[in-house]
């Protein structure tokens, strides 16, 4: 219920907008969440409810209605900025403005404080745009692309692999040993 005190009230609707949307019904779930971030006045609440409204639109919505949604939230300083800049990347990557969606998802990597599931995942973004030829590649989407190479074909990076063991070319004269006399 949605009725009590303290924060209680709060979280029951947050967990209310959560079943609409794993029902399906996320229309309904967007509107819950936007009421919550209109009637909140705890700025990091209102947040969260702007991301979680705004990553249920990605699949369904327009880029425009999840800009307003988390566009002031993807600005440094905000603790939920990768999560809305995620969410922004791949809003602009369903509208075709790819060049946006590389520059959100670098953001995201290039955040010293971005955790390391978070930073692979952007970096498979990153990877899935270079394979389509969409963007050009940038020493951010470079760096991902070898990391998603590593992990996916169990490789080390040529930088970082051992260096090759010659072998003698066939014509060359066998080494002695200490048995054989040298030849005179």
């Amino acid at each position: 219920t949605v009725n009590g005190s303290g924060s209680y009230p709060v979280l029951a609707q947050f967990r209310q907008a959560g079943v609409l949307a794993q029902e399906g019904k996320v229309a309904e779930a967007v509107a819950a969440y936007d009421a919550l971030a209109n009637a909140q006045s705890n700025a990091r609440l209102r947040e969260l409810a702007l991301v979680l409204a705004g990553t249920l639109m990605v699949d369904g919505g327009k880029l425009a209605d999840v800009e307003a949604r988390v566009g002031s939230v993807a600005v440094e300083g905000s603790p939920l900025r990768n999560a809305a800049r995620e969410a922004l990347g791949l809003a602009q990557y369903k509208a075709g403005d790819f060049t946006a969606a590389q520059a959100s998802f670098e953001a995201v990597i290039n955040d010293p404080l971005t955790q390391s599931p978070m930073r692979n995942r952007m970096g498979y973004y990153l990877a899935q745009l270079l394979a389509e030829g969409v963007v050009a590649p940038e020493p951010a989407a470079d760096a991902a692309a070898t990391a998603i190479d590593a992990i996916v074909g169990g490789e080390v990076p040529a930088t970082e692999a051992a260096p090759a063991v010659e072998t003698p070319a066939a014509d060359a004269p066998a080494a002695t040993t200490e048995t054989e006399p040298a030849a005179q």
